[in-house]
């Protein structure tokens, strides 16, 4: 044997194909291009995507060096993407261009996900906290003040909710 590569697989073998089951790469495809029309720029950008997802749930790294971890994982193969495609630059334009999209993004991919995992909705859970900052956030709407779960109505708070599945506590909204 004269060369010899040597990929790891980790995780990749059983999150990527879910990621391609949930539709991923397609509905980040089509929300794009309602937006922006472009189709080769939004062809690539789906996988991007994947890669950003996959690198965010096995071994988190900031921007540049998301194509440093893709060079060692057989994910770069699996995706036909070479890792000096996946540099900071084009990742940071990529998730500018997804600002936009990611509400319309998000409730398909939990749609696929219910159809896909047979889920239960006849009863849902949600619940509501808050948490208050001390400061000035004039520049920021979601800090604001109002009713306080804190019990703290004299300081600025942002609230936050989330709807999961009774049955097995997958998050919905």
């Amino acid at each position: 044997m004269r060369h010899q590569l040597v990929l790891w697989l980790n995780q990749v073998g059983v999150l990527q194909p879910l990621l391609e089951q949930l539709q991923l790469r397609e509905e980040v495809r089509t929300a794009l291009q309602a937006v922006r029309g472009e189709e080769v720029a939004i062809v690539a950008s789906g996988r991007l995507v994947e890669v950003l997802v996959l690198n965010r749930l096995m071994a988190p790294r900031p921007l540049y060096r998301v194509g440093e971890w893709l060079q060692g994982s057989v994910l770069a193969h699996r995706l036909d993407l070479e890792p000096a495609q996946v540099n900071d630059a084009r990742l940071g334009r990529l998730l500018d261009a997804l600002d936009g999209v990611t509400a319309t993004i998000w409730p398909r991919l939990v749609a696929h996900a219910l159809a896909l995992g047979g889920t239960d909705l006849a009863a849902l859970y949600d619940d509501i906290t808050s948490f208050y900052f001390a400061g000035v956030y004039e520049d920021v709407p979601q800090i604001t003040y109002g009713y306080s779960r804190d019990g703290r109505p004299d300081t600025q708070q942002v609230e936050v909710g989330l709807t999961v599945t009774a049955q097995d506590g997958l998050p919905l909204a």
